[in-house]
């Protein structure tokens, strides 16, 4: 082989790898169901449920569910509660996470989820949950004042 020849051959090559790395990806399809429930001892149970919904392998994701108090002072600043390394759903595959916090206090969840590689948001949603009832006082035995 000449050495033009080889370098006509470099030079498509490179073009090929090019374009094939500058093809567009499709965007995955991902629902999402984010729960919160009040467990018995007052704290707030948090689930969240992840569906790939294409025949296809997603991009890896990047999630991220944040919780916070409003009213408090760092109500600003919210709390990571699940923040998983990036991760791939396979086809129709499911994943469930889950977290807890001890709060009686009112909780609002803030949950994203976004393609790592290109950083396009796919997913975010917001739930509130309410405060904890407080406690029924215990009732007095009869005949005692």
């Amino acid at each position: 082989m000449s050495l033009r020849a080889y370098g006509w051959f470099a030079c498509a090559t490179a073009a090929l790898v090019l374009l094939g790395a500058c093809g567009e990806t499709i965007t995955p399809k991902v629902s999402s169901n984010l729960e919160m429930k009040r467990n018995a001892a007052g704290g707030v149970a948090i689930t969240l449920v992840l569906t790939n919904e294409r025949d296809m392998a997603t991009v890896p994701l990047m999630v991220a569910v944040d919780a916070f108090e409003p009213g408090t002072p760092d109500a600003h600043k919210p709390e990571p509660v699940i923040h998983p390394a990036p991760f791939v759903l396979n086809r129709h595959e499911s994943r469930t996470m889950t977290a807890e916090i001890n709060t009686p206090l009112p909780v609002v969840a803030e949950l994203s989820v976004k393609e790592s590689e290109r950083g396009i948001l796919l997913v975010a949603q917001t739930k509130t949950i309410d405060a904890a009832e407080p406690p029924a006082p215990a009732p007095e035995p009869a005949g005692q004042k």
